[in-house]
């Protein structure tokens, strides 16, 4: 169990370098400077505002796989307690809530990220 944790934590934990290296975040510069423009794209925040932002996102992409994956292997644990029907549309419920969470995270992040980094922030949160 405590394998799988650190594999998990180590996982996540590796978004932070990935995103610095590939030039979505950034500590160096002052909070209040303004991003670099992008092709195609004005700089109207700054680096402080993109940071919190990817961050933010981040963590709700993590909420949103956390959520995704208790329903799922939650599934046997509440067949004890609901019938079939009922178990299934609690199920379809609170993922449909988290799929409807996720996508103004999505946005969010797509201010500052590609679409190839996005799906590694996704696939990095669904294997923790």
């Amino acid at each position: 169990m405590i394998i799988t944790l650190l594999f998990g934590l180590g996982v996540f934990a590796s978004l932070w370098p990935y995103l610095g290296i590939m030039g979505a975040l950034n500590f160096k510069k002052s909070e209040n400077a303004m991003e670099e423009h992008l092709p195609g794209r004005p700089a109207r925040r700054t680096i402080g505002r993109k940071n919190e932002d990817i961050m933010k996102a981040i963590f709700g992409i993590l909420m949103f796989h956390v959520i995704l994956c208790g329903a799922l292997y939650g599934m046997p644990e509440l067949r004890q307690f609901m019938n079939d029907g009922v178990m299934i549309g609690f199920v379809l419920l609170l993922c449909g809530w988290a799929v409807y969470n996720v996508t103004s995270y999505n946005r969010m992040a797509h201010a500052y990220v590609t679409t190839g980094q996005l799906s590694i922030m996704h696939l990095c949160c669904s294997l923790c």
